[in-house]
């Protein structure tokens, strides 16, 4: 695990020692206590963590953009590496920059400043930078990239587009899932087509009448998707979370939501399934929101959503795990 403490201005990283199988109980390791980020982080310095075969990666923001570092085990020990800068420009926000790795040298990262996006094939001594804000498939604000690599390479990207208004409520917002795709940086080309080309860029929920944009003369109803997240499982299905106003149609109403995208073969993909409430709360009663995804190697998949009732009664209650 990695996380940020604030006051002291410092990155962190522990591991387990292993986990009981009879209680699930983990246990930690505190010699494995290590700071990340060697003084260079600040009060919004949050922290992503990826794990491949033989590392542990790390990505921040400090300093106006996204650092890197790798922890390297070989054999009984661990190497904190030198610490990398990936160029990729940061703005300040209330969340991470992304990070995803395909093995212990191929790496990832994308902020939310202009949708920067940048990739190394070499562990991080080099970067090979990208601004995807020209491929967005309207204009519009920037919220909360996620990021994900499939298992053949594939770089597959979900954002926030924030279309138009949302808050207060009233404003006749509308929010999207914007969704892109490229092949593996590492490979020339693929069936002809050149691997540098971005070959997928769009909404995920164009097909659904419920997220709808509601045009910008509507002064009360509202379709908005935020906080969206990516995961993709050992066979190459995507599948995402967000939370969104499709029940409610009213801003700070919200309910979470899962979608999936099937995979075809060859890392490509069928269309979008039409998403799923988690929660199927009462419009303006309850709200569940930003859930968190995680996938195993037989392509489950466990969301526990965040719900909180409304109205003043304002106490966090974790749900369940959901099931695929």
């Amino acid at each position: 695990i990695a996380w940020h403490d604030l006051f002291a201005k410092k990155i962190f990283y522990q591991r387990s020692q292993g986990r009981n199988a009879a209680t699930g109980v983990v246990t930690w390791d505190p010699a494995s206590l290590t700071e990340i980020a060697g003084g260079n982080a600040d009060n919004e310095s949050f922290v992503a963590i990826a794990a491949s075969a033989n590392a542990v990666h790390f990505a921040w923001e400090f300093g106006g953009t996204v650092k890197y570092r790798r922890l390297l085990k070989s054999g009984s020990s661990w190497t904190l590496e030198a610490q990398r800068n990936t160029t990729a420009a940061n703005g300040r926000r209330d969340n991470c920059p992304d990070l995803a790795v395909f093995n212990d040298s191929e790496v990832h990262v994308i902020s939310p400043a202009q949708l920067d996006y940048a990739y190394s094939l070499n562990a991080g001594a080099t970067w090979s930078k990208e601004v995807l804000d020209p491929l967005k498939p309207v204009s519009g604000g920037v919220k909360y990239p996620s990021l994900a690599v499939d298992s053949k390479g594939a770089v597959h990207v979900v954002f926030t587009l924030t279309v138009r208004g949302g808050w207060p409520p009233g404003s006749g917002g509308h929010w999207k899932n914007i969704y892109l795709h490229r092949k593996r940086p590492l490979v020339a080309s693929e069936n002809g087509v050149s691997t540098g080309k971005w070959i997928e860029g769009h909404d995920t929920n164009a097909n659904f009448a419920e997220w709808a944009d509601l045009g910008a003369g509507e002064t009360v109803k509202q379709t908005l998707s935020d906080w969206v997240e990516i995961q993709i499982d050992g066979q190459d299905n995507i599948h995402l979370g967000w939370h969104g106003t499709a029940i409610s149609l009213a801003a700070g109403f919200d309910d979470a939501f899962y979608q999936t995208r099937p995979a075809s073969g060859m890392g490509d993909a069928n269309a979008w399934q039409r998403p799923l409430s988690l929660h199927g709360g009462s419009p303006q009663e309850q709200e569940s929101f930003t859930p968190s995804i995680a996938t195993d190697a037989q392509t489950g998949v466990a969301i526990p959503v965040i719900m909180y009732k409304a109205l003043g009664l304002g106490s966090y209650n974790p749900t369940d795990s959901i099931p695929n």
